[in-house]
C-alpha cells in the first residue's frame, strides 16, 4: 500500500505541474522499465508526507547513489517496476 502512497502523490504533482499522467500510463511505463535500478523503501519517514514525490524519490536516489533517470516522469518507473 506504501508503495502505491508513492505513485498516488507522483500523479498528482505531475498533474499540478500541467503534465498529466494516467494511472494506466504509470503502469505501462513501470512495464517497459528495466527493473531493479533504484530500490525505495516506501516506508521510509520522508515518504509519508503528502507532496512532491518525484522531487522526494529523486533527492532519495542522489543521496543514497541509486540510478535514477533525469526524464521527467520516467525515473520512477524502476523502482515501481518491484511491485509488478
Amino acid at each position: 500500500i506504501a508503495g502505491l502512497w508513492l505513485v498516488q502523490q507522483s500523479v498528482k504533482t505531475w498533474a499540478e505541474e500541467g503534465n498529466p499522467v494516467s494511472y494506466e500510463q504509470t503502469v505501462f511505463m513501470a512495464k517497459s522499465a528495466a527493473p531493479f535500478k533504484a530500490f525505495i523503501d516506501p516506508d521510509l519517514p520522508e515518504f509519508h508526507p503528502p507532496g512532491d514525490m518525484p522531487l522526494r524519490i529523486r533527492e532519495f536516489c542522489r543521496q543514497s547513489g541509486h540510478y535514477f533517470r533525469k526524464v521527467a516522469k520516467k525515473y520512477f518507473v524502476s523502482f515501481m517496476r518491484v511491485w509488478l
